[in-house]
């Protein structure tokens, strides 16, 4: 189509939209994207499955031609292998008016298209040009079919990974074997290493803190000793803290923080201190991601409280994937003046936003291979992780041990602070107030695992998510763990 013609198109189409607008003035015009159907076709008609199957539910709710781009979208996601997926946009291309000869004609189309990719993949590859050039009769009839054919043959062999160079199905079912077997994740890891040791004078003191807890002698302080899966809310939480108390919150980093202590537990006393001669409320949180498995389980209490974080796996490895790329570009992005350091230490949005900016002027996707053996080394991690964190809380419940899920942290807030409000003044009484009255400040989850920050992220957490899903699967079967995500 010339650019004179799409110009004549938009032009209609908006006089159009605004002469319904005059005969129904009393509904509201919902903005949506008058070139997505275009573009929807020439994916479909190129086979670009992946970019096809990244059409959104928003971007369809309000599209005039929904029923269209539902149906296009969803031949798509049964190309990939996404049957539910597809199953649902079916439901909706149906719904919204989707006639039974336009949906025979492109499901037929996909058979005919998967056809010509098992031949693809054989050494009889010529024989699958007809299945594609019938692909495209049966779809969209009256379109140049041996050009597009052609185009599209070479789109499913890239797609395959038999072209030179690429990154395909093939390499995938390679990655997805490679992961199954190295996911046999042992109970107890031969090469564990010993448990830190717990520093005694410190024990003591919360110990101490604790027996007077129990023969009514009250201090208004919490040491949270944190242990939590990265990417699992964790900064949400300190922030949240912070936001609602004030100067009677405080927070160590560990892993960046200047002058810790490296103590378990946290030897710096003096926080505990200040609030039983002031009788004011005082709550610290120390962060540990216990990487090593090294981190001793303290004996919990009123006074020194145990906190596991923890997400649903496979949000947490999308996220983690993303945050090591970047790292792994952390010489370039220095160029910029941007320090992996300091996004490690407060993720601000801000600069998070320039980081991937640069990043995906940069990006070049990650072998197969590559991320199979990622995928490994972090879900062993987290399964040790959870099986020594959470199976024992779950098992020998105790009101001082908390298990978090990344959706309720809100809740978990409100409950601590809520046990200490006598002590908190006025106006932390009105920020905890504000704050479960505000609609900005509640927290919100990713609802896609595999949107990322980035077009080329978001394209290849998509290409992969056989891999992604197969990790976290390993994760969530782990038994006495399947109720939690």
């Amino acid at each position: 189509m010339s650019e004179e013609s799409v110009a004549r198109r938009r032009k209609v189409t908006t006089k159009q939209r605004l002469m319904a607008h005059e005969q129904h003035p009393e509904q509201t015009l919902v903005p949506y994207d008058e070139n997505l159907l275009e573009r929807a076709r020439n994916q479909w008609q190129f086979g670009d499955w992946l970019r096809l199957t990244q059409i959104s539910e928003d971007a369809l709710q309000h599209h005039p031609e929904r029923a269209k781009l539902a149906l296009l979208a969803a031949a798509a996601h049964l190309q990939v292998g996404n049957a539910l997926a597809a199953k649902q946009l079916l439901r909706l291309a149906r719904g919204w008016g989707c006639g039974d000869k336009l949906l025979r004609r492109v499901l037929i189309a996909g058979v005919y298209n998967s056809i010509g990719r098992a031949y693809s993949a054989t050494e009889s590859a010529a024989r699958g040009m007809p299945y594609f050039e019938k692909a495209i009769e049966v779809g969209m009839p009256g379109s140049d079919i041996r050009l597009l054919a052609k185009a599209r043959a070479g789109y499913q062999l890239e797609d395959l990974g038999l072209t030179p160079g690429s990154e395909g199905r093939l390499q995938q079912l390679s990655g997805i074997a490679s992961l199954s077997h190295g996911l046999s994740i042992p109970a107890a890891p031969t090469n564990a290493k010993p448990l830190a040791p717990v520093n005694a004078d410190a024990m003591g003191f919360y110990q101490r803190l604790n027996t007077q807890a129990s023969e009514d002698i009250s201090t208004p302080f919490v040491l949270i000793d944190s242990k939590s899966l990265p990417r699992s809310g964790l900064h949400y939480l300190r922030n949240t803290f912070a936001r609602v108390l004030g100067d009677s919150f405080s927070f160590c980093e560990w892993y960046n923080e200047t002058g810790c202590c490296k103590s378990h537990p946290c030897a710096l006393t003096g926080y505990a201190t200040f609030a039983r001669q002031n009788t004011q409320f005082r709550l610290r949180m120390t962060k540990s991601h216990d990487f090593e498995l090294t981190d001793p389980p303290l004996h919990a209490g009123p006074h020194l409280r145990r906190l596991v974080l923890l997400r649903d796996p496979l949000f947490i490895l999308t996220s983690w994937f993303c945050l090591d790329q970047l790292g792994a570009y952390r010489a370039i992005l220095q160029r910029q003046g941007i320090d992996m350091r300091k996004i490690w230490l407060s993720h601000e949005k801000e600069v998070l936003a320039s980081a991937y900016q640069v990043f995906d002027e940069h990006f070049i996707a990650p072998e197969t291979e590559k991320l199979a053996s990622w995928l490994t080394m972090k879900t062993q991690y987290i399964a040790r992780f959870l099986e020594k964190w959470v199976l024992p809380a779950m098992e020998s419940p105790n009101r001082y041990i908390s298990v978090v899920r990344y959706e309720d942290i809100d809740q978990y807030v409100g409950q601590l602070v809520g046990e200490f409000l006598d002590y908190l003044p006025d106006d932390t009484h009105a920020r905890i107030s504000a704050a479960a009255n505000s609609e900005g400040a509640r927290f919100r989850r990713r609802g896609d695992p595999f949107s990322a920050p980035t077009k080329s992220l978001t394209e290849y957490l998509s290409k992969q998510a056989p891999l992604f899903e197969m990790a976290s699967r390993k994760v969530s079967d782990i038994e006495g763990l399947s109720q939690l995500f």
